[in-house]
């Protein structure tokens, strides 16, 4: 027996004004951080968007630290969805 999907729930006002608060101060300790240069995440989020083409949907999208990577000749129209 398959269970139904469970209901979507939007993100509860304290969560979205926390992640709100916090997002610009995410991006400057994350995006640039030691651990995010060895790792190479910038590399990686270039390999990915590049190959992304027509409508592109992006689950958990966050702060949109991989929205400058896509194309703009390639990609057709581009969704983003997050919890906040």
């Amino acid at each position: 027996v398959i269970p139904p999907p469970p209901q979507a729930v939007a993100a509860s006002p304290t969560t979205a004004a926390i992640y709100d608060a916090e997002a610009s101060a995410y991006d400057a300790a994350y995006a640039d951080s030691l651990v995010s240069r060895a790792v190479g995440f910038d590399s990686l989020r270039r390999s990915v968007a590049t190959r992304a083409h027509g409508d592109v949907l992006e689950l958990g999208v966050g702060t949109g630290l991989n929205l400058p990577f896509y194309e703009p000749a390639s990609v057709r129209t581009l969704t983003g969805i997050d919890a906040s």
